[in-house]
């Protein structure tokens, strides 16, 4: 049970920025009346703003108030669980009333009421407890490895299905509910960028009220497919589909309300030419650079895997059939990689039918499309465990370390 004082702790506002008021404070024993610009950088809570509640004992989910205004060593903030209340002690339900910026141990209060807050600590367990990417990175997540130079996600999620701890929910609240409709919401971390991208994949096909599964391209008579969206004839029917449909609905697990947590990307689009090296016995480093000698003309939101996505799943070297958690997991997939060879039309995409067949194929064909996304840096991990039962659950902060 939590114990909270009784006297109400009011938020001076501080300064107005566009009509909402904005108040920062930082750790350090300071005068009411001392410059923002101070604050910003020190160390005390002010017991007149906040109260900081800290947990009793590892999982106890009860905190008292401490009597101390230094931020907590030996302990890690729930940013889930924080809160504003209004004048009349109600909780503040408006979206990204806090935020916070955890290196400079600051907190920021945007808000035109009246409000108190605490801030809710849980003794360290010595796991990870939410972050940003690189706080991820840092966490030594289970499955999570350094890549090889060159390649855009400088870590990467590797190893057994069960063994790798990177599921992640995007447009839920909370891991029940995600694990309650995983088919809709369920993700699963490919990667981390060298500028903090979270590279995600939906972790079960896409089905648009019955429809699962999807041609790549509805004319078998192009010269040469690309991953466009629309206004060419050749451009792929899924792209503009994922990136129109897909990213503006939401009933069937799409991303209608969502776009700020993702970043542009200007895609890889091939070409792999090699069907006996890449089916037999490539590594993913090899198909890698094949895949990024070209790229898509413009941005776009929502991709597919990439082949080497499939195969770096293994490890930068293992073959890629031992303990992939993609090969286990994803089937009959389409990939955003196309086959084809200078003297050929290239209208043949990679398919990956299971661990044991990947091949190219007419785009023609229908297969799965799990559709692929990068949140930005402003996402932040702030529940989970990463595992199937318990995923990772982000929300957006506009504060980050650099």
């Amino acid at each position: 049970m939590v114990k909270k004082q009784n006297k109400k702790i009011l938020i001076i506002i501080s300064i107005i920025v566009l009509g909402i008021a904005i108040t920062i404070f930082s750790l350090l024993n300071v005068n009411k009346n001392q410059k923002l610009d101070e604050l910003q950088n020190n160390n005390v809570v002010n017991h007149n703003v906040f109260a900081l509640m800290l947990e009793t004992d590892i999982n106890s989910n009860t905190y008292e108030e401490s009597s101390s205004d230094i931020w907590p060593d030996g302990y890690t903030l729930n940013k889930l669980k924080s809160e504003c209340l209004d004048k009349d002690g109600n909780k503040i339900v408006k979206e990204n009333i806090l935020k916070f910026d955890e290196a400079n141990k600051t907190a920021i209060v945007e808000t035109d009421e009246t409000c108190y807050c605490y801030l809710y600590f849980d003794k360290s367990n010595g796991k990870f407890n939410g972050g940003t990417a690189k706080d991820l990175v840092n966490s030594n997540q289970a499955g999570l490895e350094k890549s090889f130079d060159g390649d855009e996600l400088e870590y990467r999620f590797v190893g057994k299905s069960n063994e790798v701890n990177n599921y992640i929910c995007i447009s839920t609240k909370s891991s029940a509910d995600c694990v309650l409709e995983k088919e809709k919401y369920m993700y699963r971390i490919i990667g981390i960028t060298g500028d903090n991208l979270i590279k995600v994949i939906k972790a079960y096909p896409y089905d648009m009220g019955g429809t699962k599964s999807f041609k790549w391209h509805n004319n078998a008579e192009v010269e040469e497919v690309i991953w466009g969206l629309g206004g060419t004839s050749n451009a792929a029917d899924i792209a503009d589909m994922l990136n129109g449909g897909f990213l503006n609905e939401q009933e069937y697990g799409g991303l209608r309300d969502y776009h700020n947590y993702f970043e542009e990307m200007n895609w890889n689009q091939g070409l792999v030419k090699s069907i006996i090296d890449v089916a037999y016995n490539s590594f993913g480093e090899d198909v890698y650079y094949q895949e990024s000698m070209i790229k898509t003309t413009g941005d776009l939101i929502v991709g597919l895997p990439y082949l080497s996505d499939f195969y770096l799943a293994a490890g930068v070297t293992s073959l890629y059939q031992t303990n992939n958690w993609m090969l286990e997991t994803l089937t009959n997939a389409w990939t955003m990689t196309r086959y084809g060879r200078e003297i050929q039309n290239i209208y043949d995409v990679w398919f990956v039918e299971n661990k044991d067949n990947i091949f190219k194929i007419e785009v023609t064909n229908r297969g799965n499309i799990y559709p692929v996304v990068y949140l930005n840096k402003f996402v932040e991990i702030i529940d989970g465990e990463g595992t199937a039962s318990h995923p990772f659950i982000v929300q957006l902060n506009s504060i980050v370390d650099e």
